[in-house]
């Protein structure tokens, strides 16, 4: 890594690799549990996550990730 941002945005990157699909299963076995309410605040976190990856935004991965944990 060329630096200690490029490294923690990948160690990021990598969290939220595990972590989208993990939620996104758990929200398909709770569906019938989920309020409608609680999916749109899940899938809106999702987005933050998946916003903040492309953008390649450190601070707001780290933002997004903590939020979704």
């Amino acid at each position: 890594f060329e630096d200690m941002d490029d490294r923690q945005f990948a160690e990021a990157s990598l969290k939220a690799d595990e972590m989208v699909p993990a939620v996104e299963n758990a929200m398909r076995q709770l569906a019938a549990t989920l309020t409608d309410d609680e999916r749109n605040e899940l899938q809106n976190l999702l987005d933050r996550v998946r916003q903040a990856r492309d953008a390649r935004s450190l601070q707001k991965l780290k933002s997004a990730l903590h939020a979704l944990d």
